[in-house]
């Protein structure tokens, strides 16, 4: 299986913008003429200015406004679905090919293709609800942190005209040798020297400089709290921790979809989106900051307290993400030998990073490994301790791009695999993340196939931990062929047909039913196969690398959203890790996000972070003259 990384460059996807008078041009191929019109997004009530000819999908992007597009506007997935309520354009042939005659009866359209009319109204899919993903991380279990925020106490002794001392003089005598801002500088006046007494102060500092000085709370009052956030910016979710810095409690989080996915839903796509037109390195910038930004914003409002009480952010992405966040050239990882810009861990002004918290406030970003092993990966080591462990270990963020490492105190190994989207929902024909009413479950009980949803809500589609599902419980009535095959109801075993039902267009077996039939069908099992074959292969090229047989692996750790909602027993039977006893395959929940708390909270784990970053040892797979071979091993389902 060719490696996606040198896939050929795409066709340009939309790009994002913040601004809101942006002309938005014609998507290529599509003859623009001279004018504008304007575009109305409902339930937003937010307009766009389009250039006449110009798809929806941009303006949305523009507006900030979310579309699901895994495909990146290439015209491939149809999911990019709108409704036109008002100047619905004539359906296009891709269009005819990829809707149902019934719902382009409706008004709705392809987001990547429509090019509305004058005065045109748009209604948009509402968003997928992510809040489930809070529950991801676990706790840190710092009880007494140290982090690198401190509030320093500190009583300044009132000026005499014997005693003129400069307020800067009488803060360094207290606190030390710390760096003061002009802007800390110009918060300092008379008011800190008057009064009988002094004055009694709290200094907020953050690494070596004093970010703020405030007064001391009076009897009776408390304190405003010192806060950060930790981020777990992933491919399709970002999340938010927000943390009381000095008592180490969690006071909020908060999650949204990288608005990103209009650009499509792996990161080649996005890479691919850098090369082909450079101003998308602005756009995917703004994109991401901005979502990360609004996340931080929600969880201080559900913590009631200020985004300005953040004093640090702490930053676990994988490393195109983190090129994406700081607006550097991410583009050399699209091609051999996938150099980042950088690798080392970085800490800035979050300012800089444009950021919605304390103007002088820090952000920390984990080290990465390599191009395709981030500071995502560092932050599930930390969390998932296996650095410190006597015994071999596997852990896995299995998503678009699967991070494997393989580890025990004296040796880590870690690589990455490009298994694409369907873990995520992307190129599965009934595929969505893990929404309400996507399917994350599907069992064999009373004699018929049963499925459940996300919040129990009517069946809109299919996710990750429901595909896999799926295809073992179809695995196991013989309906799926160990090879991938998907039998069609003629050959099903005689003891299954009544509790099975297919469906002809799309051809293949009904999961669930909501306002359409969520169908599995056989490109969506080959689909998994991919994804399942290049997973597989890659534990056992480490496996093999490090010499080490499945038996010696006292656990196998299936972190990151998707590892934490599957069924052990799938995960198993279709044989998407090697063999293990039940007991010792376990999911740790969020780790990343996990290890990006522990770098909020403890200094000590940036110290670690930074020795992790250049002891693990990277296999770069598409250079292994073994990985072909392993991959065509690992196709099959079972072991």
């Amino acid at each position: 299986m060719p490696d996606p990384r040198e896939a050929e460059p795409a066709s340009s996807p939309p790009g994002a913008s913040s601004g809101r008078d942006r002309l938005f041009s014609p998507p290529d191929g599509a003859v623009g003429t001279l004018g504008a019109l304007s575009l109305r997004f409902l339930p937003s009530e937010l307009t766009a200015q389009v250039a006449v000819g110009g798809a929806v999908l941009e303006a949305a992007a523009g507006l900030g406004l979310s579309i699901e597009a895994p495909c990146g506007g290439r015209k491939l997935c149809g999911k990019c679905r709108v409704a036109f309520l008002e100047g619905a354009p004539p359906p296009t042939a891709v269009e005819r090919e990829l809707v149902s005659a019934e719902d382009l009866a409706g008004g709705v359209r392809l987001a990547c293709r429509s090019r509305p009319r004058a005065g045109a109204t748009v209604r948009l899919l509402p968003p997928p609800r992510v809040d489930w993903w809070k529950l991801g991380a676990t706790d840190t279990g710092v009880t007494r942190p140290d982090p690198a925020v401190r509030v320093i106490k500190c009583h300044l002794p009132t000026a005499t005209l014997k005693h003129p001392t400069a307020l800067t003089t009488l803060l360094r005598t207290e606190l030390g040798e710390f760096d003061l801002p002009l802007a800390v500088l110009r918060s300092l006046g008379g008011r800190w020297s008057s009064g009988k007494g002094g004055c009694a102060l709290h200094a907020v500092v953050v690494g070596d400089t004093v970010a703020e000085v405030r007064p001391a709370p009076g009897p009776g009052e408390q304190s405003a709290p010192v806060c950060g956030v930790a981020l777990d910016i992933g491919t399709t979710t970002i999340v938010g921790y927000l943390l009381e810095l000095t008592g180490g409690r969690q006071l909020a989080a908060a999650s949204a979809m990288n608005p990103q996915a209009s650009f499509g839903s792996d990161l080649i796509s996005r890479l691919h989106a850098v090369l082909d037109d450079p101003t998308n390195l602005q756009r995917l910038r703004e994109a991401v900051v901005g979502a990360a930004g609004r996340i931080i914003q929600r969880a201080c409002r559900e913590a009631g307290c200020a985004p300005e009480q953040v004093y640090e952010v702490t930053v676990a992405a994988n490393t195109c993400m983190h090129h994406l966040l700081l607006g550097l050239d991410a583009s050399a990882l699209a091609t051999s030998p996938f150099a980042p810009v950088v690798a080392a861990g970085l800490d800035l002004p979050a300012a800089d990073v444009g950021l919605p918290v304390h103007p002088r406030a820090n952000v920390h970003l984990l080290p990465n490994v390599a191009g395709f092993v981030g500071a995502d990966t560092i932050a599930g080591i930390l969390a998932s301790g296996i650095a410190h462990a006597d015994g071999w270990r596997l852990l896995l963020d299995v998503g678009t791009n699967a991070e494997i490492v393989l580890g025990c105190r004296d040796r880590l190994l870690a690589c990455s695999a490009a298994a694409g989207p369907a873990f995520e929902g992307g190129n599965v024909s009934c595929g969505t993340v893990a929404r309400d009413g996507a399917v994350s479950r599907v069992r064999w009980e009373d004699g018929r196939l049963r499925a459940e949803t996300v919040g129990g809500s009517p069946a809109v589609g299919v996710c990750g931990s429901g595909l896999l599902d799926a295809v073992r419980v179809l695995l196991e009535l013989g309906v799926v062929l160990p090879s991938g095959r998907l039998l069609a109801p003629e050959r099903w075993p005689e003891p299954v047909r009544p509790g099975l039902r297919w469906s002809e267009d799309p051809s293949g077996v009904v999961l669930a039913r909501g306002d359409r039939p969520v169908v599995l069908t056989q490109g969506d099992v080959r689909q998994l196969q991919l994804a399942k074959g290049a997973v597989r292969a890659a534990c056992e090229l480490l496996l093999r690398t490090a010499g080490v047989a499945p038996a010696e692996l006292e656990e196998v750790l299936l972190a990151g959203a998707f590892g934490n909602y599957l069924d052990p027993g799938s995960v198993l039977a279709l044989g998407l890790v090697p063999p293990v006893a039940p007991h010792r395959l376990r999911s740790i929940g969020n780790a990343a996000g996990t290890g990006a708390k522990l770098a909020l909270l403890e200094r000590s784990a940036r110290e670690e972070a930074a020795r992790l970053g250049q002891a693990v040892e990277y296999l770069e797979l598409s250079l292994h003259p073994g990985f072909q071979d392993a991959f065509m091993e690992a196709m099959a389902f079972g072991d």
